[in-house]
């Protein structure tokens, strides 16, 4: 068992690896696989997220190209509440943060370096 689960360790090692030293791509309309940053939404401003027992009930899981101001159970044109375009991704990754921060974990310490 135990040289199941390391064999399975080495293997996303691997591919965790291979990924990370994937070269940013040259075409501008290519998906990169590597970011020059960490956060590319940190420029965004923040989404106002309503206090947790404001926040509705809902039984399935939730739609993640919801945006952050979508009702889940009230919305009709869908151009306005979600969105899966990839130019709109860091935006909604940023959004997916600061809600996980918010309900969460607590808020990231930053550390200012000189």
């Amino acid at each position: 068992m135990k040289s199941k689960h390391l064999l399975i360790c080495c293997a996303l090692l691997g591919l965790v690896s291979s990924l990370s030293a994937a070269p940013t791509p040259s075409d501008p309309g290519e998906i990169p696989l590597v970011y020059e940053v960490e956060n590319t939404g940190s420029n965004l401003p923040r989404p106002l997220l309503p206090a947790l027992v404001d926040l509705p009930v809902v039984g399935p899981l939730t739609d993640p190209f919801l945006w952050s101001e979508t009702d889940p159970h009230n919305w009709s044109d869908p151009a306005v509440a979600r969105s899966t375009d990839f130019s709109d991704w860091s935006r909604r990754r940023a959004q997916i943060a600061w809600e996980i921060q918010h309900y969460e974990i607590g808020e990231m310490a930053f550390i200012c370096t000189p």
